[in-house]
């Protein structure tokens, strides 16, 4: 597991393990009147010691269950000794346990237990609405000392290496619990209590956790970003804002390829829900914060909303179809195969809305780029190159033009169907079975002996599978004709 926790907060838990954090006292609930939190240092996980997690919690649980079954939404307030524990509980939760350190362990299980009586609380509705202000501010001072942090530099090693490694935070237990903690306070939120709260600082730090190579914490920061965008007014622009500037700070190398897909995502989504046009124009938009994302080192890894993305622009400007092709010739990468065949699959987003006066010239681009690719050594650029070809809709854009496009890339298709790579040789096939299909003449110049055999395997193993059916079932009844059944099988496979 990689370590999540910067070093900074890791030398502030090895200090204080099972003791509540030295927090600043709120006016009205948190003062030296209040009395220091219970530990026992031998508390251990859930179902372990359950007396002694129960009587720290038993006033406020009580009082949470009763709030519970009241449906009504005007309840009783929480008793001051509910309260009071329950300030006792956010005091503790405010403490970053160092998982590295096998001796905090129960402190781990405790805190975690805390969380999730937390969560529960604030979850539900009714409980939650009879906290106070102060109370709630407490609580979002905890979600904001836990979540709040700085990303450790992730070793090149590990982002430069061939395959990806999954990395995941060992703190996770208490990371997941307070994500969904925060998620369930803004869903249970007045957007008038949030005001104070979801500051744009907040949001800009948090956008910023995006950085996190923990997948799980990712999803889990781009889904708040959307419950915000979506349910609280006054914040798209915000959001907005603070999305392109963490773009931007990927493009100046001060941000990790891991917080792009998700903007990306996030921008999609609020493209589609403004009122169009844009200003600026969507190609300004395009050229000067978009396309610069493809042409950057690790582009490959977020490729797919790259795509989706690119594909709503040049919808709203068909222009930028040509120019992005151009751009692309110009970036294009000959050393690195993931960049390229991202390159190449990108032919299937653009080709559909190149401007009919383009289709031409644009189609020679594109298919002496897939020609080169196709009589490439390396296999993984030939199945790129092929699976363009297979995509019916991009054969058809250039249907017009097949008698000086498609002579362009038949001796690669040829010569894929031959591979010594079956994965190469079944794209060669799928792509050979769309461009018989789409165009009509195409059989003058490409070879179909491998689709004839290709067919001819497959009525072989549909007649073996029935003849093994019939000879079984023969044993079982000898009244069957079975030579007959084989003759009118074959007929009809054939």
């Amino acid at each position: 597991m990689y370590d999540l926790i910067s070093n900074n907060q890791r030398k502030s838990a090895s200090t204080r393990l099972d003791h509540p954090p030295s927090a600043p006292a709120t006016k009205s609930l948190i003062g030296n009147s209040l009395p220091k939190l219970r530990t026992n240092p031998r508390v251990g996980p859930p179902g372990g010691s359950t007396s002694a997690r129960n009587s720290l919690l038993l006033p406020f649980s009580e009082v949470t269950a009763t709030i519970s079954n009241n449906n009504e939404e005007d309840s009783m307030p929480l008793s001051p000794a509910a309260t009071s524990h329950l300030v006792e509980i956010l005091q503790y939760c405010k403490t970053i346990i160092d998982f590295n350190n096998p001796q905090t362990m129960n402190s781990r299980c405790k805190k975690a237990d805390y969380l999730t009586r937390l969560f529960n609380s604030v979850n539900n509705v009714h409980v939650f609405r009879n906290l106070t202000d102060d109370i709630r501010a407490e609580i979002f001072e905890m979600i904001k000392i836990n979540l709040i942090r700085e990303i450790p530099p992730i070793p090149l090693t590990i982002i430069y290496a061939d395959s990806r490694v999954p990395l995941n935070t060992n703190s996770w237990l208490h990371l997941s619990l307070i994500h969904r903690i925060l998620f369930s306070f803004v869903s249970n939120s007045e957007v008038s209590q949030l005001q104070n709260l979801l500051t744009k600082e907040f949001l800009t730090n948090f956008v910023a956790l995006l950085e996190s190579p923990d997948p799980k914490e990712t999803a889990a920061v781009e889904t708040f970003v959307l419950l915000v965008f979506d349910s609280v007014s006054g914040y798209r622009q915000i959001l907005f804002q603070i999305i392109l500037r963490q773009i931007l700070k990927y493009q100046e190398n001060f941000a990790l390829y891991s917080c792009v897909a998700p903007c990306l995502r996030f921008l999609l989504h609020f493209l589609k829900a403004q009122p169009l046009p844009l200003k600026p124009t969507f190609f300004q938009m395009y050229k000067t914060i978009i396309f610069p994302l493809m042409s950057s080192q690790l582009s490959s890894e977020f490729f797919s909303p790259f795509n989706q993305l690119a594909e709503f622009f040049v919808q709203q400007d068909p222009t930028i179809s040509t120019w992005t092709l151009q751009e692309m010739v110009k970036h294009w990468p000959k050393t690195d195969t993931n960049k390229e065949c991202s390159f190449i699959s990108h032919f299937t987003y653009i080709a559909p809305y190149i401007p009919p006066n383009d289709i031409l010239e644009s189609g020679k681009i594109i298919f002496s780029i897939l020609k080169q690719s196709l009589e490439s050594l390396n296999f993984k650029t030939n199945v790129a190159a092929l699976n363009v070809i297979s995509n019916r809709n991009f054969i058809i854009v250039f249907s017009a033009f097949a008698s000086q496009l498609i002579p362009l890339i038949m001796n690669g298709v040829n010569k894929c169907s031959q591979h010594w790579n079956v994965a190469v040789q079944k794209s060669a096939i799928d792509a050979v079975r769309v461009l018989v299909s789409v165009l009509s003449d195409i059989e003058k110049g490409i070879d179909l002996s491998l689709l004839e055999k290709e067919a001819q395997e497959k009525e072989t193993v549909l007649i073996s599978g029935w003849n093994f059916v019939l000879d079984e079932a023969s044993k079982n009844d000898s009244t069957l004709d079975v030579e007959t059944i084989k003759e009118n099988i074959s007929k009809l496979i054939v």
